[in-house]
């Protein structure tokens, strides 16, 4: 890695013909793809680090209400707090997508440690397929 800590490790790995492997990855870049590797990891998934991930799998197939949401962005932002040191939260939103009635949008605004600039991480979240967030 970098010394100024502007690169990390890509993951997944990128694979191109005129670059061959990309291995490394914007400090922005990283961190979105830390915080995707943390709320799609289930809390004990990992051996050799138990307690790392987020539970929000086990609201898939729960009824869409206000305590569902508040408890997701609860979750959201424990897992972040714990787990994705870089990263000051700015707000976390959780909401219904109006396109889709068993889907949940969700927004996290942050700011990296050394910066003032605002980034955001996104996904959805079908509660009635089982796939868990989407980005």
């Amino acid at each position: 890695m970098d010394n100024n800590l502007t690169l990390g490790w890509a993951f997944p790995p990128e694979f191109t013909l005129d670059k061959g492997v990309t291995m490394t990855a914007s400090l922005e870049e990283d961190v979105n793809q830390s915080l995707s590797i943390l709320f799609q990891t289930l809390s004990g998934e990992r051996v050799m680090f138990d307690t790392y991930g987020s539970d929000l799998h086990s609201r898939l197939f729960a009824n869409i209400d206000s305590v569902l949401i508040s408890d997701m962005e609860a979750m959201i932002y424990e897992s972040v707090l714990r787990y994705e040191r870089r990263v000051e939260i700015i707000d976390i939103s959780v909401q219904p997508d109006s396109g889709s009635a068993s889907k949940l949008n969700v927004l996290l605004q942050y700011r990296l440690s050394n910066s003032e600039l605002v980034h955001q991480w996104q996904a959805s979240m079908d509660m009635f397929d089982g796939q868990g967030l989407l980005e």
